[in-house]
């Protein structure tokens, strides 16, 4: 039974909920419901671009992050969104750009830098992503983040 009355922050607040559960489809599914309501949603906008990434569905990301950096050009995760997705579709160089927007935005974002790093070592550019993943790792600020920083930075031979 849907509960009546809820507004798009509820159906977001459950939906990402149930993303960090990984019951991906209902999660999807109250995400879509949170835009319908509202679609202008941050929250929603980027959890279900997080869901179209890990879904394949790079197209459909692009769109999405693009309408949410037009919405929120301030918000790094959003830009860090589109240049996956972007990357993913080919447009690689605007991708790039796009996660250097996230990191200028918000410079302690370590996922961007290790987001970055993943896009240049798929192309292979592995200076590029060395480079970024030691800078990456100064700021990296848990030992998980340290962590996965050196183990990258150990795969491409570092």
């Amino acid at each position: 039974m849907e509960p009546q009355g809820q507004d798009a922050g509820y159906y977001a607040r459950e939906g990402y909920s149930l993303l960090r559960e990984q019951r991906v489809d209902e999660a999807r599914e109250l995400l879509e419901k949170a835009l319908s309501l509202d679609d202008t949603h941050r929250g929603a906008l980027n959890s279900l671009g997080f869901i179209y990434y890990f879904a394949g569905e790079f197209e459909k990301g692009v769109a999405l992050c693009q309408k949410t950096v037009g919405l929120y050009p301030g918000d790094a995760y959003a830009h860090k969104g589109l240049g996956l997705h972007l990357a993913k579709t080919g447009r690689v160089a605007e991708g790039v750009e796009a996660l250097k927007k996230a990191l200028i935005l918000d410079p302690g974002f370590t996922d961007a830098y290790h987001d970055l790093a993943v896009v240049y070592h798929e192309q292979g550019d592995f200076q590029s992503a060395r480079l970024t993943l030691e800078e990456g790792l100064k700021k990296a600020g848990t030992p998980r983040q340290q962590k996965q920083f050196r183990r990258f930075l150990e795969k491409l031979g570092q």
